[in-house]
């Protein structure tokens, strides 16, 4: 149960095996066998030397001879029926393909033109600001940072494309959700009551790690101001740090700040985990 098994070793133009069938197994539920691996990635960039290599066992080719012979004709035993005519399966197949032909490309043409029309939104607006950042009264200068200019014309302009072109979700989704509550009614009766009932609690979770990550963002925003302004200003007086030799302190001042934006992109990173896991658990439970 907690006993390591002994892998072979490796010769000196090989690279060693993939520790995860010689672990013990603690070791193989909770990855630790892979810590040694994240922390090499850590300290430098990793490449093909430092990965390990799968065993025999587990190569495409050992796989593909094994499943070979034994899957030939089973699945196509275990699907035809020899009482129903042959035109039947292929008009089913035929029509299943032009089906996700059509979605294909209709999907491609729609997300084409949302695309370009979330392009003309960023475009007007990147151009309104830099436009009205010109015109700045000498007071309004002073109460507005570069950073914030900047955050503006790439940041914020960029999310009015993004939103174009899910912005059909507002209608579709409550669509597609009455949908499949009317099929899964028709064919489970009220036993799906408890099903929907956790996928409506899930609903104002998701709304509050929504807010939190709005929140992170905002503080993110706000030291990425500091940090872009700090940087300009550095960039402005180049001369005059190299001059009296402050470039360490100023290192100092712009790795701090940077320490804490890092820390709020690894907060919500964190929550677009706890996010995504309820997200992909919930029709599971």
């Amino acid at each position: 149960f907690a006993e390591k098994y002994n892998a072979p070793e490796a010769t000196l133009h090989e690279r060693p095996l993939v520790p995860e069938f010689y672990v013990s197994f603690p070791s193989r539920i909770l990855y630790s066998w892979v810590t040694p691996l994240i922390l090499r990635g850590y300290r430098k960039p990793l490449t093909e030397k430092d990965c390990w290599e799968l065993p025999m066992s587990e190569r495409t080719v050992t796989v593909v001879d094994q499943v070979r012979n034994y899957m030939k004709g089973l699945l196509l035993n275990y699907f035809t029926d020899l009482n129903k005519p042959k035109w039947l399966g292929v008009f089913y197949a035929s029509l299943l393909s032009i089906v996700v032909f059509c979605q294909i490309i209709l999907l491609r043409a729609y997300f084409h033109c949302q695309f370009l029309v979330g392009l003309q939104f960023r475009s007007a607006i990147t151009g309104l600001i830099y436009r009205k950042s010109l015109k700045l009264s000498n007071a309004s200068k002073q109460e507005t940072t570069t950073g914030e200019i900047v955050n503006l014309m790439a940041i914020d302009a960029s999310r009015f494309a993004e939103v174009t072109q899910h912005i059909h979700v507002l209608w579709s989704g409550p669509l597609q959700l009455l949908i499949a509550l009317i099929l899964l009614y028709r064919e489970m009766k009220f036993s799906i009551i408890p099903g929907v009932t956790l996928l409506f609690i899930m609903i104002p979770t998701n709304l509050y790690l929504h807010q939190m990550q709005k929140k992170l963002t905002f503080k993110q925003m706000k030291i990425k101001d500091q940090r872009i302004k700090m940087m300009s200003e550095i960039l402005n007086g180049i001369r005059v740090l190299k001059l009296y030799a402050w470039e360490v302190a100023f290192i100092r001042s712009i790795t701090r700040i940077r320490d804490k934006e890092l820390e709020y992109i690894r907060k919500k990173a964190i929550l677009t985990t706890i996010s995504n896991i309820l997200w992909t658990f919930t029709p599971i439970l």
